[in-house]
């Protein structure tokens, strides 16, 4: 209290009288509210509308007011007080904020909206019953959220009412993001079991949605459900930003979350970042990331997440740098993806001959484009990437006759194409679906690239190696002719693509996957490829895997992320 001692004697001296009187709100606006505030040192914070939830004490309620200067007064009472009708309790509260307003402690405004309203109950809302929460949530919002839309500031306070109308109130604020006041006393008098109104303290409570962070928390989850996790990641730096803020007119320090709770939600920030790289394909970036220590030297990833299940298509193909951007400008990065796909020095390297990485890879790409159409309904990325994946695995065969020395070179079956280099870069370099289709049917079909000078290839005597139609599918609207050239309309042109579409095309990369494993892997005489696993991790498993464990449990927006 910034009292002296004479102001203490009398501010102790008028709230004795002020008991000791009936009922007189009047003399108490006059003569003790701005003693009570001055000794308590509540400065003004003005607000554009306040609501009261009116109880039967009327002091803190107009402290309150005094408080908050707000423009609009909006009342919310009950149907009885004892044996006084809510509507006559309301007529009091008019006269007694027409009293402060005469002495300057409200704006004249405000009154003066209360008078006119109140024939109309537009901010004097009086329950017919026992007010319940739903009721007060409805009148409040109906009431409040054409102001909460125009941007004003709006104060619910909950001091005065029953609880059944107080928790109503409090969810209505925690719904628009208003302010939640609520008057607190240090210093009770014990005999005549009043608080002593000169030592109140008044200030707006953190809103839960808002402190905590609920609505981002939600948002957070359904964009990882959604998969779209570059968008969480952003989400989730604004959450650790509110956290090491604090609230500095709280009650309290302002320090909702302990440090350790601070570390996990920036090390759930690390995991969406290392599956965000994932989900765009960077593997090596993914990988090195999730192995790397903080900037402080800290523990990598790695190490505080042994059991974390990461998907393992960033450890397979992380370790063997896959190519990556980072640190790189586009002409290495294009050199890098090159080397990969035609190989280092010889054919031999190219991933055609690896099929641990090219079926890692598949897999991954497939899964990726399942989530695309069931989760963000992006149909024609999804489309797109189908289409491509169909034509890698098509070009992936023809580089394994290539590899295996099936195929010879037409007017010169001297050369030994299996080792020339030159002409596989070509091959790798090759977009022809439709035509690597057709050779890989017919065995007696011949392949022509048209660079360089051009040449053709074909089967050598007695090899009848042919690839089975694995898009001919029942009750499917698109056939692989129509895939092919859907895909060169939808990159060239403005054509949308349908989700029906979409939804073929994966089924045909899907089959395109079986086809390529059952029939085609093993010509290369390679170890057998590790059996797939979709990658899956549920939302409430991500948080306790990254020790989130001081969030309440949200309910799924989407079906289970995989």
């Amino acid at each position: 209290m910034s009292c002296d001692s004479d102001q203490l004697e009398e501010v102790k001296r008028l709230t004795n009288e002020h008991w000791g009187r009936t009922d007189d709100i009047q003399w108490y606006i006059r003569e003790l509210l701005p003693l009570e505030m001055e000794c308590a040192q509540q400065q003004v914070e003005e607000c554009d509308t306040l609501t009261l939830l009116i109880g039967f004490s009327p002091d803190p309620l107009l402290q309150t007011i005094w408080k908050y200067r707000p423009q609009r007064i909006v009342l919310v009472l009950n149907h009885m007080y004892g044996s006084q009708g809510g509507k006559h309790r309301a007529d009091e509260y008019v006269e007694w904020i027409g009293e402060m307003a005469s002495k300057g402690y409200c704006p004249s405004a405000a009154c003066e909206r209360l008078k006119k309203v109140a024939t109309k109950r537009e901010d004097i809302v009086v329950a017919a019953v026992e007010a319940q929460p739903d009721w007060v949530f409805r009148e409040l919002r109906d009431r409040l959220l054409p102001d909460q839309r125009a941007g004003k500031r709006i104060v619910v306070d909950i001091t005065g009412a029953k609880k059944n109308m107080a928790s109503g109130a409090f969810l209505f604020a925690a719904y628009a993001g208003a302010d939640i006041s609520y008057v607190d006393f240090e210093e009770y008098y014990s005999d005549k079991r009043r608080p002593l109104g000169y030592t109140c303290r008044i200030g707006t409570q953190p809103n839960p949605y808002r402190i905590l962070g609920l609505r981002d928390w939600e948002r957070v989850q359904k964009l990882y459900e959604q998969l779209a996790f570059g968008s969480a990641v952003a989400e989730v730096e604004q959450l650790l930003k509110g956290m090491e803020v604090g609230l500095a007119h709280a009650a309290g320090d302002g320090t909702y979350f302990s440090p350790e709770q601070g570390q996990a939600v920036a090390r759930l920030g690390k995991v969406l970042s290392v599956l965000d790289e994932w989900d765009n394909g960077d593997y090596t970036a993914a990988w090195q990331h999730w192995g790397t220590s903080d900037k402080n030297g800290g523990a990598n990833l790695q190490s505080q997440m042994p059991k974390f299940p990461l998907p393992n298509a960033i450890e397979y193909l992380g370790r063997h740098n896959w190519p990556c951007a980072v640190g790189k400008d586009a002409g290495a990065f294009l050199q890098e993806h090159r080397k990969l796909k035609r190989g280092d020095t010889v054919p031999e390297d190219s991933i055609f001959n690896r099929p641990d990485l090219l079926l890692k890879y598949a897999f991954d790409e497939r899964d990726k484009i399942d989530r695309m159409i069931r989760y963000q309904n992006d149909y024609r990325s999804a489309f797109l990437r189908s289409a491509g994946l169909d034509e890698l695995l098509l070009k992936a065969r023809v580089a394994i006759l290539w590899l295996t020395d099936q195929l010879q070179l037409e007017g010169n079956p001297g050369v030994v194409l299996k080792n020339d280099k030159a002409r596989f870069d070509i091959l790798a370099e090759s977009s022809s679906a439709g035509g690597f289709r057709d050779f890989l049917q017919n065995p007696n079909e011949t392949l022509q690239f048209r660079v360089r000078g051009g040449f053709t290839v074909k089967r050598k005597s007695g090899v009848i190696t042919a690839m089975n139609p694995y898009w001919q599918l029942p009750n499917f609207p698109i056939d692989h002719e129509v895939l092919v050239k859907l895909r060169g309309e939808a990159i060239h042109t403005h054509l949308s693509i349908p989700a029906a579409y979409a939804e073929a095309a994966h089924h045909i990369v899907d089959h395109a996957l079986t086809d390529f494993v059952d029939n085609w892997v093993a010509l290369l005489g390679k170890p057998p490829v590790p059996v797939h696993h979709t990658w899956k991790l549920p939302w409430g498993d991500l948080c306790t895997h990254c020790g989130l464990d001081f969030l309440p449990a949200l309910p799924s927006t989407k079906e289970q992320a995989t």
